[in-house]
């Protein structure tokens, strides 16, 4: 199918879904679960989580989730490219979601990915057209662990495989404090030095 023209899709009643029960829990919870009083870390060093030779560990977690189904909606648009249409460049962020903690972190997003739009838009207005398809995708479902991309980018494994050329994520484009560090490219780091 083509990445640009399907409707949508739903995972409901799908045989393929696995029945298995998965609980993620912290690396620091398994370091107490598996390490010995004798293999503390030492200083901070980090060491590999591994069970000491021969040892082993019956761990019991009562789970008290509650299954509950929720909507989760993408939000998907492109722009046509002119001269590789068929080559995508895709553009994520992410929207609201009931259980976000911290309400900047998707308002940010959502007010970048916006303006990116709009800036293009006024460009294409006077004309301009990308090389590559630029497809913006605002994800739902973030806060449950990525259900809509995942779930996105399962549905299209193949044509976003075969015509994906680069992933943008705004996910959470805006951090910290006043301090600005130009880590990402050497271009990044020469436009700060100019």
């Amino acid at each position: 199918p083509s990445l640009l023209n399907l409707d949508g899709s739903f995972r409901q009643n799908r045989p393929n879904l696995t029945t298995l029960l998965v609980q993620p829990i912290s690396a620091s919870l398994v370091a107490k679960l598996i390490s010995s009083p004798n293999s503390r870390n030492k200083n901070g060093i980090c060491s590999p989580l591994e069970l000491p030779n021969n040892d082993e560990r019956i761990v019991s977690i009562q789970i008290q989730t509650v299954t509950k189904f929720k909507t989760v909606t993408n939000v998907v648009g492109y722009l046509k490219g002119l001269i590789s249409p068929d080559r995508y460049i895709v553009v994520g962020s992410h929207h609201h979601t009931a259980y976000s903690y911290y309400g900047q972190e998707w308002a940010s997003s959502t007010a970048i990915i916006t303006a990116f739009i709009r800036a293009l838009m006024l460009r294409v207005k006077r004309g301009w057209r990308p090389d590559r398809t630029i497809v913006f995708c605002s994800w739902g479902g973030t806060a449950f662990g990525n259900i809509g991309s995942y779930e996105w980018g399962e549905e299209f494994k193949k044509v976003l495989q075969r015509n994906v050329v680069a992933y943008v994520s705004l996910h959470s484009p805006i951090r910290g404090n006043s301090s600005l560090y130009s880590v990402v490219s050497p271009s990044l780091q020469q436009l700060v030095g100019e």
